[in-house]
């Protein structure tokens, strides 16, 4: 909420309405250097909440989803709840669209009579827009489902460590779809980003797991959720964002709330042949275990909300490596809530994890202090379609 008013507030309209846009124009000269500069920061300070509320969101869930797939063992429900729950984040959006439409708060959001180059929309028309989530939404349901079937058939160290390689898999794919070029200091920030999180989950993992099946389509399981994991995000990138849109971080919780909107029709008609076909038959979860699903499901809309505002405005791989950071947040929400202290070599991994993403970080701004201004137009950039408006 912070990021977005900040970036919202008239005195930021008087520069360029967004970092992506200035991008594509040609170097500023020197007496221009001032508002760049002060966009830059916009930017980066929102970026910056962004990545906090994701690792504070993450581990909140973590906290509060202990022990609930041991009392209840509806997956597609879980999955369902917390997926509908996206649709908060359209909230909102309407409430800003709304405000903005009719000059209300106006010292916060700038009206659109004052605005007459863009309207709420941003680049993207509701046919657009409503297409993509559709199927998108079948990736990011696929995604979670898959992880929280493989829970009882795999080792919690090993699941916790290979999940951390979807960083990997996010550069792999951005290296084919977005044209991201081949950094090899990046390898080696990600390498040591995933290696930390192995030794953390090997190191603090028991000898043996109680209830656990562990067999082959278990982790086959896993590498489906790690897989579209990482491809929803560059997908999100390459056809869901846009560098002509004046309000990406708005439009991100608009991407999300018509996330949270089709899966309240996908969850529904999932679990319905699953337990026509006998596959997983439904029954209703006890009080406690709704409570605490739908409370994670509000926390995990925030969670998504400011990954995709995240990937919006730098990129796929940038905000996957900053999720890792969970790793030393979770060490410091067991040291305070179950005064839990990890083993030496748990700890070690930790602070290799901090090291990557500190050394990726560092790249990041390197790299951007040498490019030129000009960037590659993402497909959602090309032949733009003023027909698609009025849809």
């Amino acid at each position: 909420t912070v990021s977005v008013l900040y970036c919202l507030h008239p005195h930021t309209h008087k520069m360029n309405e967004s970092t992506n846009i200035q991008d594509t124009s040609p170097p500023a000269s020197p007496s221009s250097a001032s508002p760049h500069a002060s966009s830059d920061a916009k930017k980066w300070t929102s970026v910056l909440i962004m990545v906090l509320l994701m690792n504070g969101s993450w581990v909140f869930m973590g906290e509060a989803l202990q022990g609930v797939e041991n009392q209840y063992s509806g997956t597609l429900v879980l999955v369902g709840i917390v997926a509908m729950s996206y649709s908060y984040c359209f909230i909102p959006w309407v409430i800003w669209a709304v405000c903005r439409e009719h000059g209300w708060l106006s010292s916060i959001i700038k009206p659109a009579s004052e605005d007459i180059e863009s309207d709420h929309r941003g680049a993207f028309s509701w046919k657009r827009y409503i297409i993509f989530t559709g199927w998108i939404s079948i990736i990011s349901i696929s995604c979670r489902a898959s992880w929280y079937y493989s829970l009882n058939h795999t080792n919690a160290a090993a699941n916790s460590a290979i999940y951390q390689t979807s960083s990997a898999w996010v550069y792999v794919f951005s290296l084919l779809t977005l044209g991201e070029s081949l950094d090899w200091v990046k390898i080696l920030a990600l390498c040591l980003g995933i290696g930390g999180s192995a030794m953390v989950a090997i190191f603090n993992s028991s000898e043996s797991e109680k209830g656990v099946d562990q067999n082959i389509f278990g982790y086959f399981e896993l590498m489906i959720s790690v897989l579209t994991y990482a491809l929803f995000q560059v997908l999100v990138k390459k056809y869901g964002s846009s560098q002509r849109d004046p309000h990406p971080q708005m439009n991100s919780l608009r991407l999300c709330g018509l996330i949270g909107l089709w899966a309240i029709l996908w969850c529904p008609l999932a679990i319905f042949v699953a337990d026509v076909s006998g596959a997983e038959k439904f029954t209703v979860p006890s009080k406690y275990v709704t409570r605490m699903t739908v409370s994670s499901g509000v926390v995990d809309a925030i969670f998504t909300g400011s990954m995709l505002i995240c990937i919006r405005l730098t990129d796929p791989t940038f905000t996957s490596v900053s999720t890792i950071l969970t790793v030393p947040l979770t060490a410091v929400a067991d040291l305070i809530i179950h005064a839990y202290f990890a083993p030496a070599w748990a700890n070690v991994g930790t602070v290799i994890v901090i090291i990557g993403c500190s050394l990726y970080n560092y790249q990041v701004w390197r790299l951007k202090k040498k490019q030129p201004k000009e960037t590659k137009l993402l497909a959602c950039d090309k032949e733009p379609n003023p027909s698609e408006d009025d849809a």
